[in-house]
């Protein structure tokens, strides 16, 4: 009598390696790599076909802009720290008591209202509303540009 024999594939199921024991068939090697593998600039079999796409090789696409918006803000407390300094290299002057500051001179775009101020202050430029308040409490004003 005859027995019908399955076929190796049906008695393999449910094994991880299906015979070809733990490293064999697991990559691209055996096969000689993944997509267009093989058929690089040195290849015999498609060089022509890569020398005729000026597109073959590269990449595509686009890329997104970045934007270059990076504001340069200082603080009202490392500004008084800088305050002896602007004076010395006369990149700030003094009034009557009140210390004028162009931000746009010394660098910066924006002043941020964090610190305790102890002097009177003119400011030259943006500032945030915090900062204004507190310009303005100690007797000092801003000046936007």
């Amino acid at each position: 009598m005859t027995v019908n024999k399955r076929r190796k594939s049906s008695r393999m199921q449910g094994s991880n390696t299906h015979g070809w024991g733990p490293n064999q068939h697991r990559g691209s090697g055996s096969r000689g790599g993944v997509g267009r593998a093989g058929t690089g600039k040195k290849a015999h079999n498609k060089k022509t076909e890569i020398w005729k796409n000026p597109n073959y090789m590269g990449k595509s696409g686009f890329t997104r802009l970045r934007s270059n918006n990076k504001i340069n803000a200082i603080s009202i407390q490392h500004l008084q720290d800088k305050i002896p300094n602007l004076i010395k290299e006369k990149k700030a002057s003094e009034k009557n008591g009140t210390v004028e500051i162009n931000l746009s001179k010394i660098k910066y775009d924006k002043l941020l209202g964090t610190g305790k101020i102890t002097q009177k202050l003119t400011i030259i430029g943006q500032a945030t509303a915090k900062a204004k308040e507190k310009i303005e409490q100690a007797g000092g004003s801003v000046v936007q540009e």
